[in-house]
C-alpha cells in the first residue's frame, strides 16, 4: 500500500477508471492463495476476488452519507487504490523482486559507467551480446575474418594461444598439420639451395672411382634425394578440414589414447630410421667380406632385401627382445632403444649375410664362404668362416682403448660401428686403424 499512501499527496481531479456501483454484494469464490477478505462493517458478506477499490466502495458510500469523508478525498484514494492494482498486475512477483531485478540490470553496466541509465546500459548489454553471437556463428563457419578480429583485440593472448590450438590440430588432422609444416621445411629448405646441392652432388658422385665407400655415398644421397622429394609432395598437398571426432562408441579408443599411440608409432619409426645405417653399413662390409669388393650395386641392393627379410623375421619371433624395445620407446630412452637394436644387427647380420650371399647363388672369394646354423623357417646355407680376407685393413695394435692412450686421437664414429669396438677395434680421425685386444 505504500503507492496508495503516496498518491494522498497530491490530489486529482478525476479518477481515471469510473467507480461502478456494486450489482450484488452476494460472495465470490475465493481466487488461489489469497486470503477470504474479512467483511466489511455494514456489510453482510465478504467481498473477496473483487479490486481493492470496489470493494472499499461501499465503505466510501457509507463515510459520505454519515458525512465523516467528502467525495474528493473519496476520489484521490480509489484513484491510488487503482494504481496500486494495476502494479501488481504488471509486477506480479512484487515490488520487491522488480527492485531487485532494476538493481540486477544496473550492475551490468560496464566498469565506469556504473550508475548510467538502465536504457543506456541495456543498449550496450545488447550490442555486446550480438558481437559475441557473430563472433560464435564465425568461429562455426570457419570465417578467417575472425582471426582479424583476434588478433586486432589481443595480439599477445592471440600468440600464447596459436601453439596450443597447432597441438590440437595435429591431433584432428594429422595429414593436414604435417602439409603445414612441411611447407614451411620445404620453403627453408629451397631458400638454403639445398635442392642446387643435391643435384651437385648428383654430377660429382660418378667421378669418383668405384668402393664400397662410394656405394655407401650413393644410398646416402638416394635417400636423400628422396626424403627431399616426399617433401615436396607433401608440402603440395591441399589442406582441406575434416570432421571432428565423434564421441567413441563401446569399446572404442578415445582420441587421447589413439593420439598417444599415433605418437608412439611416430617415434618407433623415426628412431628405426635413426638407428638403421648401422645395420646397413654391417650388411654392406660383411657382403664385401664374403664376396669381395667387386660386388655389384646390384647384388648388394639383394643382399640387403634378403637379409631385412631375415631381421624382421627373427625380430618377430624373440617376445623378450619386443618386450625391451617397447619398454624403451614408453620410457623415451633413445639410446637404450638404439645400443639393443645394434647388439642385435652384430648378433644376425653376418650369418644372415652369408645366408642371403649363398641363396641369391653370388661368387664368393675363395676361402670365405662360412658354415652358419639354421634358423626356423630359413635355409640353411654354409657358415662364415672368420677368416681374414685378402687384403683386408691391418690394424696396429695399441696398449689400451684409445681414450686412454695421452696425445691420441679421437675415435672416428662415422666409420668405426659397435661390431668393431666389440672386438676392440676402431678408426682414428685422421684414418689411423687400431686394436687393443
Amino acid at each position: 500500500m505504500g503507492s496508495a499512501a503516496a498518491a494522498l499527496a497530491e490530489p486529482i481531479e478525476s479518477v481515471t477508471e469510473p467507480i461502478e456501483p456494486i450489482e450484488s454484494t452476494e460472495p465470490t469464490e475465493p481466487v488461489e492463495g489469497q486470503e477470504p477478505v474479512e467483511p466489511i462493517e455494514g456489510s453482510e458478506e465478504p467481498v473477496s476476488g473483487l479490486p481493492l477499490f470496489k470493494q472499499a466502495q461501499k465503505t466510501f458510500e457509507t463515510l459520505k452519507a454519515e458525512g465523516k469523508i467528502d467525495a474528493k478525498l473519496a476520489k484521490q484514494i480509489t484513484a491510488a487504490l487503482i494504481r496500486d492494482g494495476k502494479g501488481s498486475q504488471a509486477l506480479p512477483d512484487g515490488y520487491e523482486k522488480a527492485a531487485q531485478t532494476i538493481k540486477d540490470i544496473a550492475g551490468l553496466a560496464y566498469p565506469g559507467k556504473e550508475g548510467a541509465p538502465l536504457e543506456q546500459v541495456m543498449t550496450e548489454v545488447k550490442a555486446e551480446l550480438a558481437g559475441w553471437r557473430d563472433f560464435d556463428v564465425k568461429i562455426s563457419k570457419g570465417d578467417v575474418s575472425v582471426l582479424d578480429e583476434w588478433v586486432t583485440a589481443s595480439p599477445e593472448g592471440f600468440q600464447n594461444l596459436i601453439p596450443a590450438a597447432l597441438n590440437h590440430y595435429a591431433q584432428l588432422n594429422p595429414e593436414g598439420y604435417s602439409a603445414l609444416v612441411t611447407k614451411a621445411v620445404v620453403s627453408d629448405m629451397n631458400a638454403a639451395e639445398i635442392p642446387l646441392q643435391l643435384r651437385m652432388m648428383e654430377a660429382f658422385l660418378p667421378r669418383l672411382a668405384d668402393s664400397p665407400e662410394k656405394s655407401e655415398l650413393i644410398k646416402a644421397y638416394n635417400a636423400l634425394v628422396g626424403w627431399t622429394n616426399n617433401l615436396t609432395t607433401l608440402a603440395g598437398k591441399p589442406i582441406k578440414a575434416i570432421k571432428g571426432p565423434d564421441k567413441p562408441a563401446a569399446g572404442q579408443q578415445d582420441p587421447q589414447t589413439v593420439a598417444a599411440t599415433r605418437e608412439e608409432t611416430l617415434t618407433r619409426q623415426l628412431w628405426n630410421a635413426q638407428s638403421n645405417p648401422f645395420g646397413v653399413t654391417m650388411i654392406g662390409k660383411e657382403a664385401t667380406r664374403i664376396a669381395g669388393a667387386n660386388l655389384s650395386q646390384a647384388d648388394q641392393d639383394r643382399i640387403r632385401v634378403k637379409v631385412d627379410e631375415e631381421l624382421a623375421f627373427r625380430f618377430s619371433q624373440d617376445t623378450k627382445f619386443k618386450e625391451s624395445m617397447n619398454s624403451y620407446l614408453k620410457a623415451k630412452n633413445y639410446e637404450g632403444y638404439r645400443r639393443l637394436l645394434h647388439s642385435k644387427y652384430a648378433a644376425i647380420i653376418p650369418t644372415a649375410t652369408a645366408r642371403a650371399i649363398a641363396d641369391l647363388n653370388i661368387k664368393t672369394v675363395k676361402g670365405s664362404a662360412p658354415k652358419v646354423g639354421g634358423q626356423p623357417g630359413l635355409k640353411v646355407v654354409p657358415k662364415v668362416a672368420a677368416k681374414t680376407v685378402p687384403g683386408e685393413p691391418v690394424y696396429e695394435k695399441i696398449p689400451g682403448h684409445p681414450r686412454t692412450q695421452q696425445g691420441m686421437a679421437r675415435i672416428d664414429l662415422s666409420r668405426t660401428d659397435t661390431a668393431m669396438l666389440n672386438q676392440g677395434k676402431a678408426v682414428l680421425i685422421g684414418g689411423r686403424k687400431v686394436r687393443w685386444r
